[in-house]
């Protein structure tokens, strides 16, 4: 069994700057084009079922990479669903500072630890574990694909590496249709 995540090709608010969490936007042109390419690099791995997150941008990705790949299963996971950003979604990343000072800034990205209904890490963490375990004891038989987006995607890894959420927001930022294996 192998389990590989790919994060949404970019739609929208990627495009303008924007923090979109659960903000639910469609695929840019550029975002199809993400993963009709990382698609080609799925091929040969034999994805027998692909679990996504019910958001546009990520069942548009699953679609797409499923009219090649032909899985047996795709299903919507809720628990993949992007963390929710509360009153910061729809917003540029420098209005993080309007919202709240309490983030962790890393070379790459500034993640927010709190704020007006923001989703605390500890509960993406925990909804990833639930998704690990289900890949792991469901679909033990198979390559699974689970497509999400950045701060679950780290979560996910963190899980499988045994490493804290605070160790997990340290990894590089999953890039817009970048694949990576996680078991």
């Amino acid at each position: 069994m192998h389990i590989y995540l790919i994060r949404h090709g970019q739609d929208t608010d990627n495009a303008l700057g924007l923090l979109n969490g659960r903000r639910d936007n469609d695929l840019t042109k550029l975002g199809v084009e993400q993963i009709k390419q990382a698609t080609k690099q799925l091929q040969d791995k034999q994805i027998s079922v692909i679990l996504t997150s019910p958001l546009k941008r990520t069942v548009q990705t699953a679609q797409i990479i499923n009219q090649q790949l032909k899985a047996n299963q795709l299903l919507i996971n809720n628990d993949l669903i992007e963390r929710d950003f509360g009153g910061l979604a729809g917003h540029p990343e420098s209005d993080i500072a309007q919202f709240t000072n309490n983030v962790i800034i890393t070379s790459e990205n500034i993640y927010m630890l709190d704020g007006p209904g923001v989703e605390s890490f500890l509960s993406v963490y925990q909804r990833a574990k639930n998704v690990i375990q289900l890949a792991q004891t469901q679909y033990a038989q198979n390559n699974v694909l689970l497509v999400a987006h950045n701060d679950i995607g780290k979560m996910l890894q963190a899980v499988v590496n045994q490493q804290t959420w605070e160790q997990a927001l340290q990894t590089p930022v999953i890039q817009n249709g970048e694949i990576v294996k996680l078991i």
